[in-house]
């Protein structure tokens, strides 16, 4: 309810419970607009996903390159 019209929430979860998550987004009218995994490496399993929500917005989910996660450092990859 705190959240304005237009307003951004970002949330960081296992993904395991992606549909869930998704689907209580929209119930509280956040529209998933951007989704990312992260990763060890490239090619294992991923571990966490990030998702950005705006309220109020139109239906649009763009999925942004994996998180990697190398020697302790977070860095954009492929």
């Amino acid at each position: 309810r705190a959240l304005r019209e237009g307003g951004r929430f970002t949330l960081c979860h296992r993904p395991d419970q992606l549909a869930e998550v998704l689907c209580t987004l929209r119930a509280a009218r956040l529209e998933p607009k951007r989704l990312a995994f992260a990763r060890q490496r490239p090619g294992s399993t991923p571990w966490l996903f990030v998702v950005e929500a705006q309220k109020g917005r139109r239906p649009g989910l763009r999925l942004e390159p994996d998180l990697l996660v190398e020697t302790g450092a977070a860095r954009y990859g492929v």
